[in-house]
C-alpha cells in the first residue's frame, strides 16, 4: 500500500510513522459483524491514513 504515498511520507523513520499511524485517537465501534475505527475530524495525516486501507 506504498504506492498511494508520496516521497516525503514514504521516507520517514519508524518513529515519526508510528507517531503519525499508529498511535492515534480513535473510537473503536464493534457491532456483530464489523469493527468500525472513527478518526477524530482534526486528524492532519487523515487523508494518507484511510488512502493507504482501502
Amino acid at each position: 500500500k506504498f504506492d498511494s504515498l508520496d516521497s516525503s511520507e514514504y521516507r520517514q523513520q519508524i518513529k515519526t510513522f508510528r507517531l503519525k499511524y499508529v498511535f492515534l485517537a480513535a473510537k473503536i465501534i464493534k457491532t456483530a459483524r464489523y469493527v468500525i475505527m472513527k478518526l477524530s475530524e482534526n486528524y492532519p495525516y487523515k487523508g494518507v491514513y484511510e488512502k493507504c486501507l482501502v
